[in-house]
């Protein structure tokens, strides 16, 4: 390039700056107020959305602080003697608020069971390599939540014997309530007796084979580890966890977690949460297990009593119940939805047996006498999720599961034994193809009306 036009472009870019500084020595207080409105502006904006950000959220925490009158003293329990306004629904289940751990998280208790599982063995009671705490975390109840990750801590739970809780601690994402936790809250007249019997998690001594339950009877009972109850999983959420401020813990109107609310319609069924609550074919089911395949649903509810039938083996094809299920029972399913065939899909009922001490993943192992049955309508194996006694039913009411213990009677959802030729309540439990998506409702179960709507593409 010329030299006269590259001096030229310097001069015109120096007289430039000259004239820009000139402006700004002329009128520098003026730049200096607009600087400052601009700022002002910006960190007003700023303030505004985050008040708009938290309007009607409150943290939990400070709810129950509020509850319980508890901030200055620390000691916030929910007992008997305090109000008991501490229902939270989260990921498809309602759940107790227990109390604040010292490091700020919440502890709560589911409010029902979801499952039958033993301990152990029988011959240990080492919560820390026990088949209920695979079960929790592993195998099957953590990875149907919503995000847990962002909503639940990983926590030091206590699971030591009796007096001695805390000498051995293990960091989970879920445990069961201490011997500890059921006493504090008050015992058999608090709100953590629910009638049924359940699981904790201390061992009555460092040395022997047996663990406390609650009983039927709300008391604190110590039984060999191998034998089949009730699980009640405990989760603690995180401090920073918000609530929706028009919820207020009543059991009408729990806490409702800021990222756990109800969904807009249109979004595909296999991609909830387990707990939640469809409404199919003229009848409200429970989500029991979601894929990318399916969405396995169970009958909140019980239908017609009646015989297993000739055998333990549900895979016989003279069994009562595989006949009654996929000819009359699929019928009267038909009949409230006519197009049924476009929601089905086939999936396994598996059946395996399970004996005293087995574990639970047992229920997959296949011999000539007990076999898988591949269908759409079934009924729950022990162990699986709502394989318990969620609907708190008496012993007699009580459900078939489709596991045999090896001695010619089967296994129910009190986590007792019936023989295959007595009468007991029938639970279906359905597969859902995964082109199935929701039209409508929320999924909470509050009432037959939030259940989840769903369609077929």
């Amino acid at each position: 390039m010329d030299n006269s036009i590259l001096d030229t472009i310097k001069e015109a870019i120096s007289n430039g700056f000259s004239v820009v500084v000139d402006i700004f020595k002329k009128y520098k207080k003026y730049i200096f107020i607009l600087i400052i409105i601009a700022i002002v502006a910006f960190g007003s904006i700023k303030l505004l959305q985050y008040f708009k950000d938290k309007k009607g959220k409150i943290y939990l925490v400070d709810k129950i602080q509020e509850e319980l009158n508890c901030k200055d003293n620390g000691l916030c329990v929910y007992t008997n003697n305090t109000s008991l306004n501490n229902y939270v629904w989260y990921s498809g289940f309602l759940w107790r608020i227990v109390k604040i751990n010292d490091d700020g998280s919440i502890k709560l208790v589911l409010n029902e069971s979801v499952s039958v599982v033993n301990h152990y063995n029988g011959l240990n009671n080492d919560y820390l390599e026990s088949f209920i705490r695979l079960w929790l975390n592993e195998g099957v109840f953590l990875k149907g939540l919503r995000e847990p990750d962002n909503f639940i801590d990983n926590y030091d739970f206590c699971y030591g014997n009796e007096g001695l809780e805390c000498n051995s601690v293990i960091k989970d994402k879920v445990g069961l309530l201490t011997y500890s936790d059921y006493e504090n809250a008050g015992s058999k007249d608090s709100y953590l007796n629910i009638g049924i019997p359940f699981w904790t998690m201390t061992s009555k001594s460092k040395t022997d084979n047996e663990a406390y339950i609650v009983n039927e009877n709300g008391e604190l009972e110590s039984v060999n580890t191998g034998l089949y109850y009730q699980v009640r999983p405990v989760i603690n959420l995180n401090s920073k966890v918000m609530v929706t401020s028009s919820s207020n813990g009543t059991e009408s109107n729990p806490y409702t977690l800021i990222g756990d609310e109800p969904i807009d319609s249109n979004e595909y069924l296999n991609t909830r949460y387990t707990g939640e609550f469809v409404k199919f074919a003229g009848k409200v089911w429970r989500i029991a297990e979601v894929n990318d395949n399916y969405t396995k649903l169970i009958l909140y509810g019980k239908d017609t009593k009646m015989k297993f039938g000739t055998s333990d083996s549900y895979g016989n094809g003279e069994n009562i119940i595989s006949g009654f299920l996929n000819k009359v029972y699929y019928n009267i399913l038909k009949g409230a939805l006519p197009d049924i065939d476009n929601y089905l899909t086939s999936g396994t009922f598996y059946g395996g047996k399970l004996s005293n001490g087995d574990a639970y993943t047992n229920i997959r192992i296949n011999t000539d006498e007990y076999t898988d049955v591949s269908n759409n309508i079934g009924i729950i194996s022990l162990g699986e999720l709502f394989s318990g006694n969620d609907l708190n039913l008496d012993d007699d009411d009580s459900a078939w599961t489709m596991t045999p213990n090896g001695t010619g009677e089967l296994w129910l959802s009190n986590g007792k034994n019936a023989k295959y030729d007595m009468e007991f309540a029938v639970r279906p439990v359905v597969y859902l193809q995964s082109e199935v998506y929701i039209i409508g409702g929320k999924g909470d179960g509050r009432s037959r009306e939030t259940a989840f709507e769903i369609a077929v593409e």
